[in-house]
């Protein structure tokens, strides 16, 4: 019985690849490791040892097709009996004292079409290629003949970009290899769509407030960068509007995020509102606090937690604790590291106020977000110094190497931070901090620090490690992820590497080398998958090209519901929306005036 065919969306189930058969390819003509059609007549085949070896001849010479396990099929299909034989696969080039150089085929296809550009796609089980190909074509020229094409011919043209029903057939059923036109086409179709919701999503009003800094550069003991005095100027901007600010500052370790966050909170002091600022653990929180009192003095500023009593400051800092209280004359938001937050926990602390939120890794929902136009993004890319971490990803049987250079690195000064996936043994294969305890203490005596999510004690203990010149490791599950600024800190050893997402490892990464000084991070993994994951960190090095690789795998998430991830892009790949966005954007706003204007015709006609 044969196996039912899936539902397919020509416009989002793509072919993988493409396979050109509308020719032969003479032997003359043969590229090494390149898939061809090729076409010959079977001259004769030989067994030699367990290899049987066929020879074909075409216009321009003799080639070879080598078989391992040679049946029944094979001595059909090759008998020499004048009957051409087509081939698809990628030749070799090879040598023998016999022959001298020659082609030869490993068990190529024998293609049941030729004739044209086949597209491949990735199949149930069951279901072949010839099948699968003819059903997708079918879908799509049902689709084709009802599809309503939402551009107009001529901004197509302009755009050089075909028609939708052009693009489907030259995707589906090419009579050349396509260009990266008809996909893009299919790509424009998705984000006008989108941006028109987003056109149409409802923005809060907010409070107008009056941006006047002149006081707030005064209290600042340093020069700021270019890229923080524009990213000030752009939340100043927002803040004076009476729509609700959503802006997302994006910048990795070291380039000033929360002097951004401190000038909006001055714009909100001055106006006469209240600015929370929310931390995702409460180690986090209190060195946020100690930054603003810095700025804002202690009268200002206040520490808020679950068990705080008495009146609230203007600013207020502190853990998700902030959720479950009302305040009055809330006029900012401030969420740090906005990754760490459910999109249903951001939604009940924002409604009508100004939010700004800060990361270094955004979660895929937000790239989606921002890729669309929905949330405006500045960035900083600056730092007061250059940053020089040595990222390595290494085996297991690299430990004697990796622990040698801690040793070196801690006798000379600096600190180092040892992250395992998990706070006590399980069944698994992965260590755990409880059960490493011993050994690192046996290592080095008087020296080392422990901490993970279960301990009370985890503020004192990580304030220890940055006060007390003594203690110069720090054993500890991903806690530390966000929140530890440690000058001292120059290596970072994460063992069970590929348990741990990639914008994880990123954040671990910013807890060394903080202020320029020379640092190494180690990645080390368990298995062999395990490197493929984590490779990427070796050459990546900022928060917003690994936050699109990670999106690449987990999904982009839902840009008008709560998933943060698992809902993708309909088309592979995120560059060819890259192409097409600045297309869009400018389209839609032509579209609006266009709109607008024969509105005003028709109340006037």
């Amino acid at each position: 019985m044969a196996r039912k065919l899936p539902d397919v969306d020509p416009m989002s189930f793509l072919p993988v690849r493409y396979e050109d058969r509308r020719s032969p390819v003479f032997s003359k003509e043969f590229v090494p490791d390149v898939k061809i059609l090729a076409a010959g007549h079977p001259v004769s085949y030989d067994s030699i040892g367990d290899v049987t070896v066929v020879t074909l001849r075409d216009e321009a010479g003799y080639f070879y097709a080598k078989f391992f396990n040679f049946t029944r099929f094979h001595e059909v299909v090759f008998r020499p009996n004048g009957r051409k034989v087509y081939l698809w696969g990628a030749p070799r080039r090879e040598f023998d004292q016999y022959r001298g150089e020659y082609w030869s085929f490993y068990h190529p296809e024998f293609p049941d079409e030729t004739g044209r550009i086949y597209p491949v796609y990735k199949c149930p089980k069951g279901i072949g290629q010839k099948r699968m190909r003819e059903h997708v074509w079918h879908t799509a020229q049902q689709l084709m003949d009802h599809l309503h094409d939402e551009v107009p011919v001529e901004v197509l043209k302009q755009r050089g970009l075909p028609t939708i029903a052009d693009a489907l057939r030259q995707i589906h059923h090419p009579s050349e290899l396509p260009s990266e036109k008809p996909f893009m086409r299919l790509a424009y179709r998705e984000l006008f769509e989108m941006k028109q919701k987003i056109r149409e999503y409802p923005r809060n009003t907010a409070q107008k407030l009056n941006a006047n800094l002149a006081g707030f550069y005064e209290k600042l003991t340093f020069q700021l960068t270019k890229d923080q005095k524009n990213a000030i100027e752009e939340v100043s901007k927002d803040l004076t509007s009476d729509t609700a600010m959503r802006r997302i500052i994006i910048g990795d370790v070291g380039t000033g995020k929360t002097v951004v966050a401190q000038a909006a909170a001055y714009i909100c002091c001055q106006s006469g509102y209240r600015t929370l600022v929310l931390a995702p653990t409460i180690v986090l929180a209190e060195q946020l606090y100690d930054k603003f009192r810095e700025v804002f003095g202690e009268s200002l500023v206040s520490l808020y937690t679950g068990s705080t009593k008495g009146d609230p400051s203007l600013i207020i800092v502190g853990t998700h604790a902030l959720m479950y209280r009302e305040f009055s004359a809330v006029g900012l938001v401030i969420l740090d590291e906005q990754h760490k937050y459910g999109v249903i926990q951001r939604q009940q602390l924002l409604g009508d106020v100004h939010a700004l939120q800060m990361t270094a890794t955004p979660i895929p929902r937000t790239v989606s977000l921002l890729m669309q136009g929905a949330v405006e993004l500045s960035v900083l890319k600056q730092a007061p110094y250059k940053r020089d971490v040595l990222t390595k990803v290494v085996s297991k049987e690299e430990t004697p190497f990796i622990m040698k250079h801690l040793r070196q690195i801690i006798n000379s000064g600096g600190k180092a931070l040892v992250i395992f996936p998990l706070v006590e043994k399980d069944k698994g294969e992965y260590k755990s901090v409880e059960e490493k305890k011993a050994i690192w203490e046996r290592m080095f005596p008087d020296c080392v620090l422990w901490v993970h999510g279960r301990l009370e004690e985890k503020q004192d203990i990580v304030s220890e490690f940055r006060k007390n010149p003594k203690k110069k490791i720090l054993v500890s599950t991903s806690i530390i992820e966000i929140g530890i600024d440690v000058p001292e800190a120059s290596i970072l050893v994460v063992s069970g590497a590929e348990r741990f997402g990639l914008s994880q490892l990123h954040q671990l990464r910013g807890r060394v080398g903080r202020r320029g000084n020379k640092a190494y991070c180690y990645f080390m993994y368990k298995k062999d998958i395990g490197k493929d994951k984590v490779k990427p960190l070796e050459t990546i090095n900022t928060g917003f090209e690994l936050a699109e690789l990670d999106a690449d795998r987990r999904g982009w998430g839902d840009a008008f519901g709560t998933a943060q991830s698992g809902h993708k892009f309909k088309l592979p790949g995120i560059e060819i929306y890259k192409k097409v966005i600045e297309m869009v954007n400018e389209d839609v706003e032509i579209y609006k005036s266009l709109h607008s204007k024969e509105a005003v015709e028709c109340s006037t006609g």
